[in-house]
């Protein structure tokens, strides 16, 4: 985000140029830039990280498919109970409506 100054600041070069503005978003140093203006920004860890790895919340979710595997494998095994719930629940309600 930047503040409404800076972002009239880009209007106004816009607006003024003969050609389409040319922006440069670094997301290395957090600078936005045109050929005149150079301006900070600031951006969630976890949003510029996955700018740089060309991924989106799903991609960081897969990347932690392992640990996604083996919290369900201890989770079934503690708790074989809950596997069920579900679908006992659903014959329960369903005889009741009979």
């Amino acid at each position: 985000m930047l503040p409404p100054a800076e972002v009239q600041a880009l209007i106004v070069q816009a607006k003024l140029g003969e050609s389409p503005l040319k922006l440069c978003v670094d997301l290395h140093s957090l600078v936005l830039s045109t050929e005149e203006l150079h301006f900070a920004f600031q951006l969630a860890e976890r949003h510029r990280r996955m700018l740089l790895d060309g991924t989106d919340l799903i991609g960081v979710t897969l990347a932690r498919q392992r640990d996604i595997d083996a919290f369900s494998l201890r989770h079934w095994a503690d708790r074989p109970w809950l596997r069920d719930v579900a679908r006992r629940a659903r014959q329960r309600l369903d005889e009741r409506a009979r």
